[in-house]
């Protein structure tokens, strides 16, 4: 089995020069259970939009599938500084998962569509991402083998995850209630930026049809520069509302820092925000080019 930062250094590897890593804290992650800072910058508009990364890998034994998300340490449970971090960060948190090539999962089904020997969805997976939040649920089952299965079911290929209007109109009982900004958010493709974040909340919205009837009714507020200055609480299975979860994440501008690593500087922790510094091991930036085809 691959390290997880061994993976990590690869992708970044491959995928440069359109992601560009910054490494600065090793040492922190032990403690907040994150290895990286992800922001995803559309380059015509400097909207961003930003998550808190941990790796982790799809193994396979005698007993099954697992990926590990009760580990921990003498700070407590991973998971749960995951989220912790990411909720000092007003950022979602998300697992990034290595699922190896296809041949280590040959036997692994992605789901309804799954075709055997050749499918397309599985030949993508080998590194996906998975909404933290979607991970303490699965978590949540005490069966390590289902909850790996179920999250590499449900986790996004990364190369999908940036396709513009791959997600398509998101409608659920609390629609009626959205502010107009959120309504044509969740109804009209996206692109950019914009569909990283929409792809997210789909995935964690699977999860709760035809259970949110009564959410949605109160709106929580985000960040001063999130694009949206508020939305509905929508919890549904989860331990906090997946809609401020994930959106306060999306951000009318990056912050100067990401600016910084995007035009080669090399940053320090006496460079970055404290949250930021203490909150993650280092910093991914992606420049999303032509994010609007209509622009």
């Amino acid at each position: 089995m691959w390290r997880e930062e061994s993976a990590t250094d690869v992708l970044c590897w491959r995928a440069a020069p359109h992601l560009r890593p910054v490494t600065f804290n090793r040492r922190q992650e032990g403690h907040v259970g994150a290895d990286w800072l992800w922001w995803f910058v559309d380059a015509d508009t400097g909207r961003a939009f930003g998550m808190l990364c941990q790796a982790k890998n799809l193994k396979r034994s005698a007993g099954g599938w697992s990926i590990g998300y009760g580990q921990s340490n003498s700070q407590g449970s991973q998971l749960t500084a995951l989220l912790r971090s990411a909720g000092s960060l007003d950022l979602p948190a998300v697992y990034v998962l290595y699922c190896g090539p296809p041949s280590h999962r040959r036997d692994l089904s992605c789901g309804p569509s799954h075709t055997a020997p050749q499918c397309p969805r599985c030949a993508r997976a080998g590194v996906s991402v998975l909404s933290a939040l979607a991970a303490e649920y699965l978590h949540s089952y005490g069966d390590a083998d289902r909850a790996a299965t179920d999250s590499y079911r449900t986790c996004v290929p990364l190369e999908d995850l940036t396709v513009s209007g791959r997600c398509g109109p998101l409608l659920d009982p609390w629609f009626g209630v959205c502010p107009p900004t959120v309504r044509r958010f969740l109804t009209q493709p996206q692109y950019g930026s914009a569909e990283v974040a929409k792809q997210l909340l789909r995935q964690l919205l699977s999860f709760s049809r035809g259970y949110l009837f009564d959410e949605g009714q109160k709106l929580q507020s985000l960040p001063p520069d999130a694009v949206f200055p508020a939305v509905p609480q929508v919890a549904g299975h989860f331990s906090e509302s997946v809609t401020s979860h994930v959106l306060r994440g999306l951000r009318r501008e990056a912050p100067n820092y990401v600016w910084a690593a995007l035009e080669g500087l090399n940053l320090t922790t006496r460079d970055l925000p404290t949250e930021v510094s203490e909150g993650a091991a280092g910093l991914i930036v992606t420049r999303l080019r032509n994010a609007d085809p209509s622009g």
